[in-house]
């Protein structure tokens, strides 16, 4: 994931909401249900390796993938296998202040990249929808990115190029301290990057309580959800090429920009950070 520090400068296009959301409802794909065939469910009754990796995976910009990697240049932690795990029906992701590798941080992250015809998963299109509970945001609580998001098969590495970031909650206190919520989408082709819109809830933190957080693929157009309601839709940008998904808590997300960071600083923020993931589904538009 691209760090975030240049949505300050003028050439990004942006949208920002605040209202309160109704957290009892629950996402499904837009228009009637006959329209949409579910291609991808994961209830986290169990950690599926035949979906999910451990670690960052990527492609090497010619749809060749790379093995997983355990530390990302973007962050101030190093990603460990034990630190993702499935308890209670959710998918859990905890970070700790620990030293590791030469971190004084662990994090954790799972992804779908398709290594096989077996394993993983990636798809062109579509409505892409997970429910989770964020950790906490506050004042007390700076330094994380809870994020559900997907590189495409054409990234280099993390190189940002198609990229569609579904839900990314920010630390940073210039950056919603965990109130905000961005939907993103990236290229390297387009002069001005990318194109984001985010929405604000004013009184509460995401962290309160679980949300559905989805993303609608069309050829034509990206719309965002949160909890059924849209916040940010554009015909801008839009790839072309299958994406795989990635869940994570990235901790100091933006460290080697010039504050403010991204993520903001964890060295006084109390440890164990935990974001918990209900579930995850995929469905794709068929012809009515």
């Amino acid at each position: 994931m691209m760090t975030r520090i240049s949505i300050l400068f003028p050439s990004i296009v942006a949208v920002c909401h605040h209202f309160m959301l109704n957290v009892g409802v629950r996402a499904a794909p837009p228009g009637p249900s006959e329209n949409w065939r579910l291609t991808f469910e994961d209830n986290f009754d169990f950690l599926d390796t035949t979906k999910w990796t451990k670690g960052w995976s990527w492609y090497d910009g010619n749809r060749h993938a790379l093995p997983p990697v355990h530390t990302k240049a973007s962050d101030t932690c190093y990603y460990a296998d034990e630190n993702v795990f499935v308890d209670s029906g959710n998918l859990v992701i905890v970070n700790r202040r620990k030293e590791s590798h030469g971190f004084n941080y662990t994090s954790g992250v799972v992804n779908t990249l398709a290594y096989s015809s077996s394993q993983g998963f990636e798809q062109r299109y579509g409505y892409f929808e997970a429910r989770i509970k964020p950790s906490p945001g506050g004042k007390n609580n700076t330094g994380m990115c809870p994020a559900f998001w997907m590189p495409n098969v054409l990234n280099a590495g993390d190189n940002g190029h198609a990229e569609i970031d579904i839900m990314e909650i920010p630390g940073g206190p210039a950056f919603g301290n965990g109130h905000t919520v961005y939907g993103t989408v990236h290229t390297r082709n387009d002069s001005h990057g990318y194109r984001h819109g985010n929405l604000t809830l004013p009184d509460s933190y995401f962290s309160g309580n679980y949300h559905d957080f989805a993303l609608l693929w069309m050829p034509n157009n990206l719309t965002w959800f949160v909890d059924g309601n849209m916040f940010y839709t554009t015909a801008e940008l839009v790839p072309n090429t299958p994406a795989y998904m990635v869940l994570d808590n990235e901790i100091g997300l933006g460290h080697r920009q010039p504050k403010p960071w991204w993520a903001g600083d964890p060295t006084h923020t109390p440890f164990p950070q935990t974001m918990l993931v209900d579930h995850v589904r995929v469905w794709e538009h068929v012809k009515s």
